[in-house]
């Protein structure tokens, strides 16, 4: 998943407030995921657990990197707690954030997290960061959101296995230009953090929940197998309306 922040920075600056300039940043990132009543929630974790985190994050980088990486800059993950809402269980405790070039944010539930889906957000996240070094995250569009989610849930399923995210799955290959059609006049849109991008990311109002992310699993999944002999270096790279100019046609037994 990918947040905006109201400033971000490059992957050569400082990483002391979480890749973020300033405090004041990093502060108003952590607090769309848990507020003062969190904190009170807090237990420092024990260090078998903390060690089981870093292996497997390091484990599910290392298996990213022999496909897709970046060598001008150092990969920078930055890990906080997490005190998911009942609502959000599908996301099996753990949660992260995307905002430019080789960063992003991990927020585990120390208590309650599935090591798969460490490792599947690991790589997930991995993806964004890595999209980053060839695409603004200053410019992005409602449709440049849509394929990087594709291209990071495609990914995924590469690295760990083909067991797609729920979120990717929602909608079948068949809806998938009926779907086009209906936020057609949003897909140059900017995708800011707002009202339209929850609409589409999260069904805030008439689409279906998590459209955004399914759409581009499907579009991308459809690209790639028409173009296999493309690789992830140079997928990574390619503008988003590339991805459009074939019809999606149906190739996942799901």
């Amino acid at each position: 998943m990918v947040e905006k922040s109201k400033e971000n920075t490059s992957a050569d600056e400082d990483s002391k407030w979480g890749g973020f300039l300033g405090k004041s940043y990093l502060v108003d990132a952590l607090e769309t995921k848990f507020n003062n009543e969190d904190y009170e929630k807090y237990v420092v974790p024990e260090t078998g657990i903390l060690g089981g985190i870093k292996t497997s994050v390091e484990d599910a980088v290392m298996r990213a990197k022999k496909i897709l990486s970046n060598k001008q800059y150092p990969l920078r993950i930055f890990i906080y707690p997490w005190f998911p809402k009942e609502t959000e269980a599908v996301f099996r405790g753990t949660m992260g954030t995307a905002f430019w070039a080789n960063t992003f944010h991990l927020y585990i539930d120390t208590n309650n997290f599935s090591t798969e889906s460490l490792k599947d957000t690991v790589v997930h996240e991995y993806n964004h960061a890595m999209y980053f070094n060839h695409h603004s995250p200053f410019e992005q569009t409602i449709l440049n959101a849509i394929i990087m989610e594709g291209l990071a849930e495609n990914f995924r399923d590469e690295i760990n296995g083909k067991n797609p995210s729920p979120w990717a799955t929602v909608i079948k290959e068949k809806e998938v230009e009926s779907h086009l059609e209906k936020i057609e006049n949003d897909l140059d849109s900017h995708a800011e953090y707002g009202d339209l991008y929850k609409k589409i990311f999260y069904g805030i109002g008439e689409h279906r929940r998590w459209l955004g992310y399914s759409l581009g699993y499907r579009i991308v999944n459809s690209f790639m197998s028409l173009h296999p002999d493309v690789k992830w270096g140079d997928l990574i790279k390619l503008e988003s309306t590339k991805f459009l100019q074939e019809p999606v046609h149906e190739n996942i037994e799901t």
